[in-house]
Order: structure tokens, then sequence, then C-alpha cells
């Protein structure tokens, strides 16, 4: 086969021969790695950069504090009482 040529398999498509690309003369070519190294995904730092702790709320900015106890409320006995004894209709 041509170097110039391919064979493309898509699904739900018969493989055909299709001529190659050249990636160089696409307009946005200078954005891929090819072209540039700096433009290398760095997946380390973009995890870093997702892991890095954020203040919940900004330094000057106000906000509700609220108190929360430390033992969940119970239900009622009695409550629990009067719906199990209501008679089914």
């Amino acid at each position: 086969m041509d170097g110039g040529k391919c064979l493309c398999m898509l699904r739900g498509v018969r493989p055909f021969l299709s001529k190659k690309y050249d990636i160089t003369k696409h307009p946005r070519y200078k954005y891929l790695s090819d072209a540039d190294e700096s433009n290398t995904f760095d997946v380390e730092k973009y995890i870093r950069r997702q892991r890095k702790p954020r203040p919940p709320v900004a330094p000057n900015e106000p906000f509700d504090y609220y108190e929360i106890e430390d033992e969940p409320e119970t239900p009622d006995a009695d409550a629990i009482g009067e719906i199990e004894a209501e008679p089914a209709a």
C-alpha cells in the first residue's frame, strides 16, 4: 500500500481506503505537542492542582456559623405508638 494512503475502519461502515491527512497543514497544528513541546499535557501537574485544598470562604467574606448537636434526636416513643395504633382502613 502507498505510504500516503491508509485503511480506515469505523464502526458501522465497511473498511475503506483513504488519503492520509498532513497534520502540519491544519490551522491549529501549533497547539499540538508535535509542534511545541510546551503544549504537552502533564497529568501529574493537573492532578496536583485539583487536589490543592481551597478555603471554603474567602478571608473577608461574611458567613453564618451554626453549631450542630453531637447526638441525633430519637423519635418520641408515644408518637410511634400512636402511628401503630391507628386502625387500617
